[in-house]
């Protein structure tokens, strides 16, 4: 239903925890190992090789911090490759990560930062609003924390050097999601057009009437150029009933980052 090939989930524990890692057939993903606490796959890139990525989630309880740091440690230990591990660490690196209530202790920021200067990572830059996680939104309580990231290791780095973390908005959850671009498209390529099938178009009425008399116009054509015309049929067709479209959802993405940051206080 989301439009993935391949899966593999791990169960929560009680009311917490529980991952999911979804791909395609084209990422060349394998399986390496799990827990309740991580996922990992190899990636096999045809032009840069094998590399892996980690998705992660610590120990949410306080009291496990150690038992986290030293589990970081260990997976660490069990590749020297190229490696990117990214998600919700439970932990800050220095003190400009989080904002409102009191402060973290600093024995918690330091032994954190050195499990990961243990493990060989660094963080990979992060582009936008600098909080991934926050609690009591808008009231005097609030507090905001940036939990969630991306870490890799000099390897990586190589492989990925302009590699970023972006932190995205969303209606719910408390913590927002983060996109972790290795490859950022060139500016100069931005502008070329290629056609996209809009989801949004199967809800316009006459939609798939075009559709289908387009179908029927061009089916005398071999199946490529038969699809190509009906790609233009759609795109003039979108233009003229559905040319708001991307306004109003660029337009729900403003509303949505003014009130993040309206509610932080900014």
């Amino acid at each position: 239903m989301l439009g993935f090939d391949y899966c593999i989930s791990v169960d929560r524990t009680g009311r917490g925890g529980g991952l999911a890692l979804f791909w395609r057939h084209f990422s060349n993903c394998t399986l390496v190992d799990f827990s309740n606490n991580h996922i990992t796959v190899e990636i096999i890139d045809s032009v840069l090789g094998a590399w892996r990525l980690t998705s992660y989630y610590d120990y949410p309880n306080g009291s496990r911090r150690i038992a986290a740091w030293n589990f970081l440690r260990q997976l660490a230990n069990q590749f020297t490759g190229p490696w990117c591990i990214f998600r919700d660490f439970n932990d800050i690196l220095d003190a400009s990560k989080k904002r409102g209530r009191n402060n973290r202790p600093q024995w918690l920021i330091n032994g954190f930062r050195q499990a990961v200067l243990d493990s060989g990572f660094s963080d990979v830059p992060v582009e936008g609003y600098p909080f991934t996680w926050f609690k009591s939104l808008g009231m005097g309580r609030a507090v905001e924390e940036r939990l969630d990231r991306a870490l890799a290791n000099s390897l990586w780095f190589n492989f990925f050097p302009e590699a970023s973390v972006e932190t995205l908005v969303v209606p719910t959850s408390d913590h927002y999601p983060i996109l972790l671009n290795c490859r950022p498209i060139p500016r100069h390529h931005l502008n070329k057009r290629h056609f996209q099938y809009e989801n949004a178009w199967h809800l316009e009425p006459g939609f798939k009437d075009m559709v289908t008399n387009s179908w029927q116009v061009y089916s005398n054509n071999s199946i490529m150029p038969k699809m190509s015309s009906c790609a233009k049929e759609m795109v003039v067709w979108s233009k003229a009933h559905c040319h708001k479209l991307k306004s109003k959802i660029e337009d729900c993405r403003r509303q949505l980052h003014n009130m993040r940051t309206t509610s932080s206080g900014e």
